[in-house]
């Protein structure tokens, strides 16, 4: 089994860096202005419901994207398995009809749909002309790789794709 990395690039760093000590520093704020209320025995219900709903929920909606992360990807001349936090993608091999690097051009114009646009990686639902609906599961843009089987189309990327695409590439002939 051949193992590959999914490491990320710049642009997923910064993002998920900043998120992560914006909503930190706000979850602090709001815990100490929400203390500091209680001692006031201030009359303010909105903004102690809001603290609690900002301190605690929004921490728990940054789990998801993370959970949908993709770590790293296998191989075994049988299944390109797509590992991530919350399990795995499998995709047999004899489903694949293309597997290609990416070109400069196949992410004009593209919407996400539903998931994540950098925080933890680029993840979700997406759309474009060039593919139409696909899923992503990417963690840095310069290494990502398109997968189409005859019913889904995804994107992934990872340390040393090109040597991924040859050795699936070799075994689809």
């Amino acid at each position: 089994m051949t193992e590959f990395i999914c490491n990320w690039d710049t642009t997923t760093i910064i993002i998920t860096i900043l998120t992560l000590v914006i909503v930190f520093a706000i979850s602090v704020s709001m815990i100490i202005k929400f203390t500091q209320r209680q001692k006031l025995k201030g009359k303010n219900h909105g903004l102690v419901l809001f603290s609690l709903i900002f301190v605690y929920l929004l921490p728990v909606l940054l789990i998801i994207p993370f959970c949908y992360m993709p770590t790293k990807i296998n191989f075994d001349n049988e299944n390109l398995v797509v590992r991530q936090i919350k399990g795995k993608i499998e995709i047999p091999i004899n489903e694949i009809s293309e597997i290609r690097k990416i070109k400069k051009g196949d992410f004009e114009n593209t919407v996400r749909t539903f998931g994540s646009g950098g925080l933890f990686g680029y993840l979700g639902k997406f759309e474009n002309s060039q593919f139409g609906k696909f899923q992503m599961y990417a963690t840095n843009s310069t290494n990502r790789f398109v997968v189409k089987t005859e019913n889904k189309i995804f994107i992934f990327s990872c340390k040393n794709s090109e040597e991924l695409i040859e050795l699936i590439n070799n075994q689809i002939k």
